[in-house]
C-alpha cells in the first residue's frame, strides 16, 4: 500500500487510496500555500504501484479562462503569483485512461519566468493510490466461493431426496 505523501504546503481531500474506474473523472479539491514570495505552479504524474514512473503520464494543472476548477493539461501549466504564506483553494477534476496507480502532484516554485524542471525548486508533494473498484457483484474469490457452496448444497439436497424417497 502507498502512503499518502503530505506536505504543509500542498494538501488536498483525497485519502491514501481511492476508488477509481479508469476514464471517470476524478474531482478533488487542492490547497496550497507559498513558503515565500514567487510564482508558483503544479505538476502531476502516474507511477506504478512500485512508484515506477509511467512515461508519458506528466501533466500540469490548468485552469482554463472562464472556469474556476483546475484540470490536467499536456499543453499548458497555470502560475500563481504569491505571497509568503498565501494560498489557494483549488477544485479540480482529473481524468485518466489508468487504474490502479499511484497519482502524485508536485509543487514548484519557479526560478525563472517560465516553468522549468531543470532550474525550478519543488516545494512539497502529495500522492495517493487510485484503486480500481471491486465490482458490485465481489471479486472472483467470492463468486467462486458461492457456487462450490451452492454445488455442495446441490448435492447433500439430492442426496437428502434419496433418502426420503425410501
Amino acid at each position: 500500500m502507498v502512503t499518502v505523501l503530505q506536505d504543509t504546503y500542498l494538501s488536498w481531500n483525497l485519502g491514501a487510496q481511492v476508488s477509481y474506474q479508469a476514464g471517470q473523472e476524478l474531482q478533488f479539491t487542492l490547497h496550497f500555500s507559498a513558503p515565500e514570495a514567487g510564482k508558483y505552479y503544479i505538476l502531476g504524474a502516474l507511477y506504478t504501484k512500485e512508484l515506477v514512473y509511467i512515461p508519458g503520464s506528466m501533466f500540469s494543472i490548468y485552469v482554463p479562462e472562464g472556469v474556476d476548477y483546475g484540470t490536467d493539461s499536456t499543453s499548458y501549466a497555470s502560475v500563481w503569483e504569491l505571497l509568503a504564506g498565501e494560498s489557494v483553494d483549488l477544485p479540480c477534476r482529473l481524468t485518466s485512461d489508468l487504474s490502479d496507480v499511484v497519482l502524485g502532484l508536485f509543487l514548484f516554485k519557479m526560478q525563472g519566468d517560465v516553468p522549468s524542471l531543470d532550474t525550478d525548486e519543488q516545494v512539497a508533494s502529495v500522492s495517493a493510490e487510485l484503486v480500481s473498484p471491486v465490482p458490485a457483484w465481489g471479486s472472483v474469490t467470492q463468486i467462486a466461493a458461492m457456487v462450490l457452496g451452492l454445488g455442495m448444497l446441490g448435492v447433500v439436497m439430492h442426496e437428502a431426496s434419496k433418502e426420503w424417497a425410501k
